[in-house]
């Protein structure tokens, strides 16, 4: 198993291009495998920016490129980002279906959400179900998708 960091960098769009904000993913693949997450999942979250406050879509990738620095802005791939109630602890999960068409998990943010799955990789299971079936568990909620989707 490699120590080597691999990270996945979007840059997200704004009104004002030079504003916009570039991110980083760490790749997820060394600490969690790639789990299949259903295609109902991203559904969910779909129907949840309708139907809560705290739930927002915006169409805001512009530029996505893997840990091999692969460009797969034209790939379905989608940044989850969330700020927890309770704490205000930021927590970003990068989903992608890329050749097969099912969806991985393929990245986590901030590091120390990642260094939280290192340790208990349980705790994935768990935000993606606060995702779906406890939205007053967020403050924030947000779904960022590429021109692609």
């Amino acid at each position: 198993m490699s120590s080597e960091k691999l990270i996945w960098r979007l840059t997200f769009g704004t009104a004002d291009k030079s504003k916009d904000l570039d991110m980083e993913f760490t790749d997820t693949s060394n600490i969690l495998g790639e789990p299949i997450i259903s295609r109902e999942f991203i559904d969910s979250i779909i129907k949840m920016t309708q139907t809560n406050e705290n739930y927002d879509l915006y169409k805001k990738i512009k530029k996505i490129y893997s840990d091999k620095n692969e460009d797969l802005s034209n790939h379905a791939i989608w940044a989850l980002l969330g700020i927890v109630k309770q704490n205000s602890q930021r927590v970003g999960l990068l989903l992608g279906s890329l050749l097969e068409g099912s969806i991985h998990l393929i990245g986590s943010w901030p590091d120390n959400f990642t260094d939280q799955l290192r340790t208990d990789s349980t705790l994935v299971d768990i935000v993606l179900n606060n995702f779906i079936k406890n939205p007053d568990f967020w403050s924030q909620v947000d779904l960022i998708i590429g021109n692609s989707y």
